[in-house]
Parts: C-alpha cells; structure tokens; sequence
C-alpha cells in the first residue's frame, strides 16, 4: 500500500540496538514488554547493499514500511504448510516476487511465506519492522540478541563476527524461522513485477492502537 501513514509511536526507554549478521542496525522501539506480546517494532538502518537472504517464519506475520523508499522486498505466492514446532532448515524453491518500495509503502508479508530485502541504493535507508505475536518461544528479539552484536554508539559500528553469520541460520529454527544461507537456496527465479497483496493497512492501525503522539515516526 503507498501513501500509508505510520502512526506516531512512543518508544521504549534506551532501546536496544541490535547489528544484524546481514548488516542492518535494529533499533527496538517496541517490544514485549510494553505490547503484551502482540507485536514489536524494530526502527531499521539498512546499508547499502544490506538485507536478509530469502527466509521465512512460522509463528509471525510481519509489515515492512519504507518512509523514503530504496528498499526491494522479495516475497514468494506460495504458502508453506506444516507444524510450529517442527521447523525445517530448507524449503523448496520458488519464484519471488521483486518490488521496489517506495516513499511511505506498506507491505504485509504473512507467516509461512518465503521473503527477503536488499537495500538497492547508494546510501542507508530507514525501514520499519513490525512483527506479530512477539512470543516466549519463537521471539523475533531473542533470536536476534542470539546471532547479533549489540551497538553501543551509531558512529562506531562494530564489523560483523564471522560466528554471527554461522548462528544466523543455524539458530533460526530455534525460534521459528527458515533461513537460507545464501539468495538462491529457497529460489527457482525472480519476476520483477509486483506481486499484489492485501497490506492488512487496518490491522495493523489496531494494532498500534495504544501507540501515543510523543514520538515521532521519521
């Protein structure tokens, strides 16, 4: 959906920052604690040339938004069956849908659908995370606090530990999530059209409904 509005959001005291294995700086603004497990947000710098290969979680569903744009989503049609607590390292492969994000677009990406990003610019960019529920067993922010490297100061961004990179996939089941080790392990080939989809725009307004005006979304 283009031309969507992210409600202003009141961040959490000191949120965490967080440098993925893939390069990005998670910044949670929202987590657990204070949405009672329905949702968390992460405010996410993306290098460039920096975003997930081709993945897929089992619990979560999950909204990307793109105040400037230089974001390309890939996201697969099919959905993949099967039980939360069983979580396979590989999937097979399919065709993803390759969308350049624009200024102020919102994407709905649902559970058990393959998907990925890549900053496709020249400068970072800034990208809203939104995953829902945030649960004990497969929590989005542990996993992260698992294969990531804490960042203490913007301007003195550690360099990506080797070890990240390895923990990065084989932890992912652990907290139900499928994640390639490279783009084309989950893929057959990219269309670049734009695969239409529901953005789930209303939903996601109730789900931040008790978000308050005294942070601005920026």
């Amino acid at each position: 959906m283009r031309n969507f509005t992210l409600p202003n959001i009141n961040y959490e005291n000191n949120p965490l920052k967080i440098l993925g294995p893939a390069g990005e700086i998670f910044e949670f603004i929202k987590t657990a604690e204070s949405t009672a497990g329905r949702y968390i947000i992460a405010k996410t710098t993306v290098p460039p040339g920096a975003g997930p290969t081709p993945h897929m979680h089992h619990t979560a569903d999950e909204w990307f938004y793109t105040p400037k744009g230089g974001i390309t989503l890939f996201m697969g049609k099919n959905k993949y069956d099967g039980k939360d607590n069983n979580i396979p390292m590989a999937l097979s492969k399919e065709t993803l849908y390759a969308t350049n994000m624009t200024e102020n677009e919102l994407i709905y990406v649902p559970r058990r659908h393959i998907h990925g990003f890549v900053n496709n610019t020249n400068e970072s960019q800034l990208l809203y995370m939104i995953w829902t529920p945030e649960n004990d067993e497969h929590s989005v922010l542990n996993y992260f606090k698992r294969v990531g490297q804490v960042v203490h100061d913007m301007n003195n961004v550690p360099e990506i530990e080797p070890m990240a990179k390895i923990r990065y996939v084989s932890e992912a089941p652990n907290f139900g999530i499928s994640q390639s080790n490279n783009f084309w392990q989950y893929v057959d080939k990219v269309e670049f059209s734009v695969l239409e989809t529901n953005s789930h725009s209303s939903e996601l307004l109730a789900l931040l409904e008790n978000c308050t005006n005294s942070a601005m979304a920026s």
